[in-house]
This record gives structure tokens, sequence and C-alpha cells, in this order.
């Protein structure tokens, strides 16, 4: 099967893809959930992690960009504005889930 320079290149970018976001997972989640983890049982609260709002434990990744391609992390510990915006979104989901007072 041939496959045209359009081709080859969508599938090339869809590796890369596929390989950062598997490589962001065994990178972020593992070191940010130990150490959130212990804060937690330290500080007797439950502590919001953020990155659960981005990474599936399911398909070992995590997610880096949103549908317009618009980055979602500054570096490993900060958000973009965009990160943010879908962060916060999440968060009212999370805690709504929690107690109705945070519903709309």
């Amino acid at each position: 099967m041939r496959y045209s320079a359009v081709e080859s290149i969508s599938e090339f970018r869809s590796t890369i893809h596929l390989d950062l976001i598997h490589f962001a997972y065994k990178n972020l989640k593992p070191k940010f959930y130990e150490m959130n983890n212990t804060m937690s049982k330290k500080a007797n609260f439950a502590l919001v992690d953020k990155y659960s709002f981005f990474c599936d434990d399911i398909k070992k990744e995590c997610k880096l960009y949103n549908s317009n391609k618009e980055p979602l992390f500054y570096d490993e510990l900060h958000l973009t504005v965009k990160g943010y915006n879908i962060f916060g979104l999440e968060l009212i989901n999370f805690l709504c889930k929690r107690d109705n007072k945070y519903c709309d």
C-alpha cells in the first residue's frame, strides 16, 4: 500500500502525539500523585489533584491540548490560561458532585 506525503505526515503526527501524551502520563501523573497522596494523608484533608482532571489512568495518557490544539500546560507544574479554564469547569463539576451548593 502506498501512502501520499500528506497521509504519511498525518500518520507521523498522530504517532508523535500518542507518544507525547503517554510520555506525559508516565512522567507527570505518578510523581504528583505520590506527592499529593502523601501530603493529603499527613495533613488529614482531601486534596484536589489537578492532574486527575487531565490524565486518564485507564488509557495511561494525559490531555495536553484542547480541541483547538492549544496547549493546556505551560510546563510540568503550571497550566496555561486555556488549561485553567478547563480545570475550573472540571473543578466546579467535581465540587457539585460533593455538595449541591456548588451547582448552578
